[in-house]
């Protein structure tokens, strides 16, 4: 099960790129983009507000999607409770500091002063990086446990 999430998370966050590079593309009246893919045919005429808007529902759906198959699989690859209940508090305190960031986006006038850090936390979610970095410790913590379980 693990794998398939895993999998989820690098198709997910290769069509997120691919998507939004194609959006900010037509954005910018651009007749290619760096994903070097045929653009999707139903972006194409559409107008500036529907792209601006499809991106701030697809930047949720990508969150969710590629955030919680993260979470669902660190779940599964944690094999320590204490572990576990860590790598939870952390993902939450991500998930806060976003939530923030989102509020301070909306309610502040100073948008612009918001939305680099917006960008960067809800970013966060809609990459493989938290899978690969919360993999990486988890690998490292579950065989370092069991090396010290073999030794007592």
């Amino acid at each position: 099960m693990a794998f398939l999430l895993i999998a989820l998370v690098l198709i997910a966050s290769y069509w997120r790129e691919v998507i939004f590079l194609q959006i900010n593309a037509l954005l910018q009246h651009e007749p290619w983009n760096y994903s070097n893919t045929l653009p999707v045919a139903f972006l194409q005429n559409q107008p500036k507000e529907t792209l601006l808007q499809l991106k701030w529902v697809l930047t949720g759906l990508f969150s969710v999607a590629i955030g919680g198959s993260t979470w669902i699989c660190i779940q599964l690859m944690t094999e320590l409770l204490w572990l576990k209940k860590l790598l939870n508090y952390v993902f939450a305190l991500l998930l806060l500091w976003a939530g923030i960031m989102g509020s301070f986006y909306i309610f502040t006038p100073n948008k612009e002063l918001f939305y680099p850090l917006l960008r960067i936390s809800i970013g966060l979610f809609q990459t493989p990086l938290l899978l690969t970095i919360f993999g990486i410790i988890l690998y490292a913590i579950n065989n370092l446990s069991k090396l010290h379980n073999l030794k007592n």
